[in-house]
């Protein structure tokens, strides 16, 4: 293995917490605006993240070099995966047909008041349980 690899300091998810966990306290001790810092964050992330995105091929080949198994890098374990088997199921007409009443079925539970009981079929109709995700604050950046 490349000794490059192997004599940087390593990269630990206790690293990175302690450095998560210094930035988050001089950012909450008020010294700078949080908004602003959210926003810069946010920023950063969304570089980070194309950034990823136009290396992502070339790394995923680099570490086929290694072959198959298990390897270490910067004191980090990595392995290079094939990608997962999906199906798509939109070419069959029954699965098409059942998606489409399972559609329907949602929206009609969704209008519901109340329970209802069919009186033909004595069926029970239920409207679905609320659940409220996390609030978020939404960012737009400008072209």
């Amino acid at each position: 293995m490349n000794n490059k690899l192997t004599t940087q300091k390593a990269i630990t998810k206790t690293s990175q917490e302690e450095l998560a966990e210094q930035i988050s306290q001089d950012l909450l001790e008020g010294s700078v605006d949080i908004l602003d810092a959210y926003i810069r964050l946010k920023a950063m992330e969304e570089v980070i993240k194309k950034v990823k995105s136009k290396v992502e091929d070339e790394a995923i080949n680099e570490a086929y070099k290694y072959g198959k198994g298990e390897h270490e890098a910067y004191g980090v374990k990595f392995q290079s995966n094939e990608g997962r088997r999906t199906f798509d199921f939109s070419g069959d007409a029954e699965y098409s047909r059942l998606k489409e009443e399972l559609k329907e079925r949602e929206a009609m539970l969704k209008a519901l008041p109340y329970e209802m009981v069919d009186p033909e079929t004595g069926e029970v109709a239920t409207p679905p349980n609320i659940k409220y995700s996390k609030s978020s604050i939404s960012i737009k950046f400008p072209k």
